[in-house]
């Protein structure tokens, strides 16, 4: 038996749930290629092809979740032919997924961006809305860096990140400001409470 064909093993609980994680991981890409077709035949029709852009987003984001997670289970464990084998698995599916999973962010940060920006120019919003937004651009952000694309975007598309993380602070602190609740203090001046 060469040692092509040989069967690699987990021999620890933690490289079996890896194992899992990224097989998790490798049905959510099926899933995507899937609702990228549908996408492509929903072109044209607003409603539907939101529907769809938006069923896509999410499938993405759990791919996502689920390959910053197998990128942490695999870098946390020993060292073992078994790691080795899912490392090579891992790479191969960030390299299928790398350029459809990062366009799909890169949109969503650039949705964030417009809604940041928004607000920002007077725009009503939901109190509350900085804090959703910082925290779903953190996560675009790790994920992204857990296919390995954040690094590898174009000048113009790296701008667009730093500049919607920007925005996205301006209105975290104009919302820190409008939740800041004054009150005297015993000599009379404004206290922050």
């Amino acid at each position: 038996m060469n040692a092509q064909a040989r069967i690699v093993s987990p021999d620890t609980p933690e490289e079996r749930q890896a194992a899992i994680t990224l097989r998790s991981a490798k049905e959510v890409a099926a899933e995507l290629e899937v609702w990228r077709e549908r996408l492509r035949l929903a072109e044209g029709d607003g409603p539907r092809e939101r529907q769809v852009k938006e069923a896509l987003f999410e499938a993405s984001e759990r791919m996502c979740n689920l390959m910053a997670l197998a990128v942490y289970q695999i870098s946390s464990s020993v060292e073992t032919e078994f790691r080795r084998h899912l490392q090579a698995g891992l790479d191969e599916l960030r390299g299928r997924l790398q350029e459809m999973g990062v366009g799909l962010m890169v949109e969503k940060i650039r949705r964030i961006g417009d809604r940041a920006d928004g607000v920002l120019k007077g725009a009503p919003y939901p109190l509350g809305l900085a804090t959703r937004l910082q925290g779903t651009l953190a996560t675009l952000k790790t994920n992204l860096n857990a296919l390995g694309g954040l690094d590898n975007l174009p000048q113009a598309e790296r701008a667009m990140v730093q500049s919607t993380g920007k925005a996205v602070d301006r209105l975290v602190d104009l919302e820190d400001k409008l939740g800041i609740l004054a009150s005297l203090d015993t000599e009379g001046r404004f206290a922050r409470v």
